[in-house]
């Protein structure tokens, strides 16, 4: 082990000195390029180099379909340093050997743009080509993490704030061309599964199913407060978010610092304007179409599409972006 690391620091100062004494003009990333290109000299001569100078180190090709043409991916990934360390996996197992896995992280493939403009430039140019169940490790320098975009290598060099080299394993786990249809789909076999027949929605990618029947009809009237136990799921049923001290226990998300009981809720005019808590904090839009389905002492479940939800982005480590939501919720008599 120690000959390997004095050969390895030897290779790359050999190449480094042999860069040093050759003039040069002066660029953005000038000592980043001679040392990026020594580091790979030394751990993978054999790489393949892309179009903009990212070095594919590793290749299993899919079987799929390509991602040509897909408006998103779904992806597994990890990215790390050129040291090895790990910066961000969606990997459980990964994570778990990191000493860094929580339950109230979400973990498994997530939905990428495949777009020009939705990815950094070196990014978008190590995936070309690959197809669903294709993994690729590909090691990516500092100049093409950027979302500008420029016509070749040396242009990024010039002109790209120096950032840190990483490598990046991905996998391809599908493509997508329309996200709410797809959304759609696992929405609708969720609730099939779960109640075993049909929920039509009520609004486009909107659904609400009566679990528990109300002590009577009347909608509420403006400015009623009115109080609600509720559980956040995603349609692999993992809870982001409870009311329930019971239920944060059992999906291990219990935090010592919050007070579990009934949250209230300040009716309104109409369902957007519904406000919670104390704070009379706004809530998402899937949401307040729940609670705006239902009546007193009800039971009920909402689920909608991500554009009702948290979106592209997502909220926080538990909820990924173009998540489908789902919503569990009790009205309470009090907040008792």
């Amino acid at each position: 082990m120690r000959k390997i690391i004095s050969y390895t620091a030897a290779a790359i100062l050999i190449v480094l000195c042999s860069s040093c004494a050759k003039e040069r003009s002066s660029v953005t990333n000038d000592a980043a390029k001679r040392y990026f290109d020594a580091w790979i000299y030394v751990h993978h001569p054999d790489a393949e180099r892309t179009g903009l100078g990212a070095y594919i180190i590793e290749d299993t090709p899919g079987n799929g379909d390509p991602i040509e043409g897909s408006t998103f991916i779904s992806v597994n990934y990890t990215i790390s340093d050129l040291d090895g360390n790990i910066s961000s996996t969606s990997s459980s197992d990964i994570a778990g050997m990191l000493g860094t896995y929580s339950d109230e992280n979400y973990y498994g493939p997530v939905y990428w743009t495949y777009s020009e403009d939705s990815m950094n430039a070196g990014l978008a140019d190590a995936i070309k080509g690959m197809r669903i169940n294709g993994k690729r490790s590909v090691v990516i320098p500092g100049w093409l993490q950027t979302y500008n975009r420029y016509s070749s290598e040396e242009e990024y060099i010039a002109n790209v704030t120096e950032n840190t080299p990483a490598i990046y394993t991905i996998e391809i786990v599908d493509t997508v061309m329309n996200m709410n249809y797809r959304q759609i789909q696992l929405i609708e076999s969720y609730l099939s599964g779960r109640f075993g027949e049909k929920v039509d929605s009520l609004q486009y990618g909107f659904y609400y199913k009566r679990t528990g029947k109300p002590l009577k009809e009347d909608k509420f009237k403006e400015d009623t407060t009115v109080y609600v136990n509720y559980t956040g799921r995603l349609l692999n049923g993992k809870v982001f978010d409870t009311t329930i001290a019971d239920t944060a226990k059992i999906h291990k998300i219990h935090s010592t610092s919050r007070t579990y009981s009934p949250t209230s809720i300040k009716w309104a005019a109409d369902s957007l304007s519904l406000t919670m808590g104390s704070s009379s904090s706004s809530v998402i839009s899937g949401f307040s179409r729940t609670l705006w389905q239902m009546r007193s002492m009800e039971k009920g479940v909402g689920v909608f599409l991500s554009d009702l939800g948290y979106g592209q982005s997502g909220s926080g480590n538990s909820i990924p972006g173009y998540a489908p939501l789902v919503f569990e919720v009790e009205m309470v008599e009090n907040e008792e």
